[in-house]
């Protein structure tokens, strides 16, 4: 068979427990709220965005498949290993 076969017939076997896992990791991800100044600007995959950082304001841009912006868009949530990553 082709890899493309021998790979599915590996997730076959995945049990309830190697699924569970895996979704427990997922949601076990340490998130972090910042205070948004301004949307700065936005493309289909991420956003300029300047926020609160101590007594000042910076930007970075934020992957929106990994961050959320609040409905009064005054909070974003990042997931911490985003924050942690060299620019």
């Amino acid at each position: 068979m082709g890899e493309m076969a021998d790979y599915v017939n590996d997730s076959q076997d995945m049990d309830e427990e190697d699924i569970s896992f895996s979704f427990r990791m997922f949601e076990k991800t340490k998130t972090v709220k910042l205070e948004i100044v301004k949307v700065v600007a936005g493309t289909d995959k991420a956003w300029l965005i300047e926020y609160k950082k101590g007594n000042s304001a910076t930007n970075r841009w934020f992957p929106k498949s990994q961050c959320e912006i609040s409905k009064d868009s005054k909070i974003i949530t990042v997931p911490e290993w985003i924050l942690t990553e060299e620019k």
